[in-house]
């Protein structure tokens, strides 16, 4: 296990406040000074500075947090290997967005299910904040996220560069037409909600060409991107989403993208892991099997 003067550091961090930090660790609070002071005399570094009554942590305190962040994930995970004996099988845990859990995964993981028949997969869904937020307190090992994140604290590998596209229903009018972009605003755009990954890169695309949601004729808002399909299938609006979320459509002849002039979004697909991490080679080992079936397809 890591040193508990560690993990007081590590919760300091997130906290960034010592009342909080004491009452997260059920300790008091001169416990949790005592802890940051013996850690600083340690190393001889100032970990935290004040500005004002804001607390900030300094260049080589962020250093030490992410290296202690590895230590402190790695221990956990051979706490649980050894917890686990006898099973030897290979346990994955790791997380995914939504296009990439829901229409990316599958088949790789379906793959990797038949070759390793023992091993334990969980694969948890969400949004790359939550991921990331997941990744840094140890909940999973790893992320393949399709959202921004920052590449300087992180390990991370390029999963795939993905179009990001506009589909409508194969009885609309812009069905196999060129059209401007300007055309789409006369239409009914559905929309993933407030906060989406999806809908930020389209927003963000949007603002990019002085236009916003409201500029569309109308629009809606749903949460659920099946539901977003099936709508856009009965011609009740159009849509952008990843490529891969419509691919089974498009083949189908289900749904039909949109030929735009001069429009082209693409988007990398990454898979983001702790840095210094003692298992690194083996989240990559199933990094690289996944990435070799899904760029097979």
């Amino acid at each position: 296990m890591i040193d508990q003067r560690f993990i007081t550091f590590l919760e300091l961090c997130n906290t960034m406040n010592y009342t909080k930090t004491a009452k997260n660790l059920h300790m008091i609070q001169p416990a949790v000074t005592h802890h940051i002071h013996y850690i600083e005399s340690l190393y001889n570094i100032k970990l935290f500075t004040y500005t004002g009554k804001n607390l900030n942590i300094t260049e080589q305190g962020k250093v030490l947090r992410e290296l202690l962040r590895s230590l402190y994930n790695d221990s956990v995970k051979i706490e649980e290997k050894i917890k686990e004996f006898p099973f030897i099988g290979k346990k994955i845990n790791f997380g995914a967005t939504l296009t990439i859990g829901e229409y990316v995964m599958p088949i790789p993981l379906r793959n990797y299910i038949i070759k390793n028949p023992d091993a334990k997969i969980i694969m948890q869904v969400d949004n790359t904040e939550m991921l990331i937020n997941m990744i840094k307190e140890g909940k999973i090992d790893f992320a393949i996220i399709e959202g921004k994140f920052d590449k300087n604290d992180y390990d991370y590998r390029l999963f795939s560069v993905e179009e990001f596209i506009g589909v409508v229903s194969p009885k609309h009018r812009f069905a196999k037409k060129e059209i401007e972009f300007s055309d789409i605003f006369k239409e009914r755009f559905i929309a993933r909600e407030p906060g989406s990954g999806t809908r930020s890169i389209f927003e963000d695309y949007l603002i990019e060409q002085n236009r916003s949601i409201n500029s569309f004729e109308s629009y809606m808002e749903i949460g659920n991107l099946n539901t977003i399909k099936n709508l856009v299938k009965d011609n009740m609006g159009i849509t952008f989403l990843y490529k891969a979320a419509a691919k089974s459509e498009i083949e189908r002849g289900e749904l039909c993208q949109l030929n735009i002039k001069n429009y082209s979004i693409k988007r990398e697909f990454n898979f983001v892991a702790l840095k210094n991490s003692m298992f690194i080679q083996e989240y990559t080992e199933f990094f690289d099997f996944c990435k070799k079936i899904y760029t097979d397809l």
